[in-house]
């Protein structure tokens, strides 16, 4: 979900997104999975690849950015309320508001 996320901002190289999935993780991520995982996004039709010079650049397909959006629906969908209770008792602890 977070690599089609990334590309359905802007096409990138294959090390790029494994820096952007790094520090939005805060963990470090590897060519181990970043790459397999681009391979079997390229094999499902939802990104494709073309080179650049001597790199490699991915993008979203058509089928790509549909599915992106739905699964970005859902995910919303099931985790409003979360997000919605953790920032408005952020809010509420740093404007000093007690319930």
């Amino acid at each position: 979900m977070q690599i089609l996320w990334l590309l359905s901002r802007s096409s990138n190289y294959g090390y790029e997104l494994m820096k952007k999935l790094s520090k939005i993780k805060n963990k470090k991520i590897t060519q181990g999975t970043i790459y397999p995982t681009l391979n079997k996004l390229e094999k499902r039709g939802v990104i494709q690849s073309k080179f650049l010079g001597n790199k490699k650049i991915y993008e979203l397909t058509k089928k790509g950015k549909i599915v992106s959006k739905q699964i970005c629906l859902e995910f919303t969908n099931t985790f409003e309320g979360i997000f919605k209770d953790f920032v408005c008792s952020k809010c509420k602890v740093k404007n000093n508001v007690k319930n």
